[in-house]
């Protein structure tokens, strides 16, 4: 997979997850925990794919 497709992907990917915390950030039973547990996510899955392009171990 070449740096391209997968920078395309990551965008795939952290669009679709914005746009469900946003549908649970605005329903009654979530609170936000749900969003905050893909926002937590989102950003280790970023750091860990910043490590892969960069040539280093998944940390």
């Amino acid at each position: 997979m070449s740096e391209q497709q997968a920078i395309f992907l990551i965008n795939i990917a952290l669009i679709t997850l914005l746009a469900m915390a946003i549908l649970f950030d605005r329903s009654d039973y979530s609170q936000g925990l749900v969003a905050d547990l893909i926002k937590v996510s989102v950003s280790g899955y970023i750091g860990y794919m910043q490590g892969r392009l960069q040539g280093g171990a998944p940390r």
